[in-house]
């Protein structure tokens, strides 16, 4: 419920919950639809008669499959940056970025990027890199449209650096872009550096919260109802 905006990214559409017992489908569906979604359903019986699988299925996301930039393996990279030959771009989100990151990465957000290219060595090639293959795909092709420079993405990104016990950094350094991209939670205290830091971000977000019943009078366009449709199907 706390992070619907991530999984449900199209408003008013219609939502199917599906869970083996329904214990958490039918709970779920109970605050979605008390919240005032007016299209939720639970699925009976789920998996009757159905060849079940395991493991994930990554999501295609169109214009993800960049297959003309070239992607080199961390140790390939590694070599790259002992002789200073390229410039790393990572696109993770800013917390991500800031926990570990490669020796040297420039912090970028993609939809930023042509006010951050001022903020990028002159004259260098670029190597993307992050934590989602998707995104950095997509980024490192706006990069390089919007560049003009020479352009690869590291093969397995962050991970793949990782996993070939390669030296990592943390803390903020190189940042191409303002690191505003992710709310950091008051009470996920190891986001924060001290104790003031902790302070003055849970008494912004209590702030935030307050002003919300303002926020959506004024907006018109929402409404929440006590009674809308859990129809078990």
């Amino acid at each position: 419920m706390q992070s619907l905006d991530r999984f449900v990214a199209t408003r008013n559409a219609r939502l199917v919950l599906v869970d083996h017992y329904q214990v958490r489908a039918l709970t779920t569906a109970s605050w979605l639809a008390q919240a005032g979604l007016r299209e939720v359903f639970v699925l009976s019986d789920p998996f009757a008669g159905c060849e079940l699988v395991s493991g994930g299925s990554p999501a295609q996301i169109p214009g993800s499959e960049q297959g003309s930039l070239p992607r080199l393996t961390a140790l390939e990279l590694n070599g790259l940056l002992q002789q200073r030959e390229a410039t790393i771009v990572d696109f993770s989100d800013s917390l991500s970025f800031k926990r570990r990151h490669i020796p040297g990465a420039y912090f970028a957000i993609r939809s930023r990027l042509a006010e951050s290219l001022g903020k990028l060595p002159a004259g260098a090639s670029f190597v993307a890199t992050g934590t989602d293959p998707a995104l950095t795909a997509l980024a490192a092709a706006d990069l390089s449209r919007i560049s003009g420079r020479p352009v690869a993405l590291l093969d397995g990104g962050n991970e793949a650096w990782e996993e070939a016990g390669l030296e990592r950094a943390a803390g903020w350094e190189n940042l191409a872009a303002e690191p505003d991209d992710v709310f950091r939670m008051p009470f996920l205290w190891g986001h924060f550096e001290d104790r003031a830091e902790f302070e003055a971000a849970a008494k912004a977000y209590f702030e935030w919260e307050l002003q919300l019943p303002e926020q959506l009078r004024r907006a018109g366009e929402i409404e929440f109802s006590r009674n809308g449709p859990l129809n078990p199907r």
